[in-house]
């Protein structure tokens, strides 16, 4: 079996899994108590596509994060975090890695994984506490219980990357233009922009998991550094 049938597998797999009733029942009653209401979204069947597959070099990345992430679930997260889809995405430019909680897709830096193939396995454990936060129904940003989970890997913050990088871990790379930062005050996610939004905005994330309306507020503009 090529290394692209073996990533298939396992999107399928992700693809056809479903919640048990009893996980689904403890997330619901975890939002209560920690958002005051009831409305954990679940995960939607049928949230991604099977296509297109990886080449070969692109595999064999996807494979060894996929290794990664059931090591970490097993370690860190007592297997609670669901099958999930891991790509590459192209576009991804000034973060090493995004995860869709809800629609459970796992999506890392090609740049930096070609730049950085050491720190893929931090991205990867970055971004599955987010799936476990959410899986659990709890706030899935960078809160204090995100953090607390990240010191368990030995980090002091949610930043992650490459110790003594002049650019800040966030930009540890090629390819990353994007130097206006914005950040949610609630959930405390970071926009990162090539220019100024030319109107309020509001947080993506928070609207998206049920969190109500929080406006994102200017950090400032990078200069080749992090501003956190």
């Amino acid at each position: 079996m090529s290394g692209a049938d073996r990533v298939e597998a396992r999107w399928r797999q992700a693809l056809a899994w479903r919640p048990g009733r009893e996980l689904v029942d403890d997330a619901r009653r975890t939002a209560r108590r920690a958002l005051g209401h009831g409305t954990w979204r679940g995960f939607p069947a049928g949230s991604f596509a099977l296509a297109p597959l990886p080449g070969d070099g692109e595999a064999e990345q996807l494979l060894a994060a996929y290794e990664e992430f059931d090591r970490l679930n097993a370690e860190h997260f007592g297997g609670v975090c669901p099958p999930v889809k891991i790509v590459i995405n192209p576009r991804l430019r000034s973060t090493g890695g995004r995860m869709e909680a809800r629609q459970r897709v796992l999506e890392l830096n090609g740049y930096r994984l070609a730049e950085y193939p050491e720190t893929r396995i931090e991205v990867v454990f970055h971004e599955m506490i987010h799936l476990w936060l959410y899986t659990l129904g709890l706030p899935a940003g960078h809160t204090e219980a995100f953090k607390a989970k990240m010191a368990e890997r030995g980090h002091t913050s949610i930043r992650y990357g490459v110790p003594g990088d002049p650019k800040g871990p966030r930009h540890a790379y090629p390819g990353s233009d994007r130097r206006v930062v914005y950040r949610c005050p609630h959930c405390e996610h970071t926009y990162h922009r090539r220019r100024h939004y030319g109107q309020p905005m509001l947080c993506g994330r928070c609207l998206r998991q049920g969190h109500g309306e929080h406006r994102i507020i200017l950090v400032g503009a990078l200069d080749g550094q992090d501003p956190r």
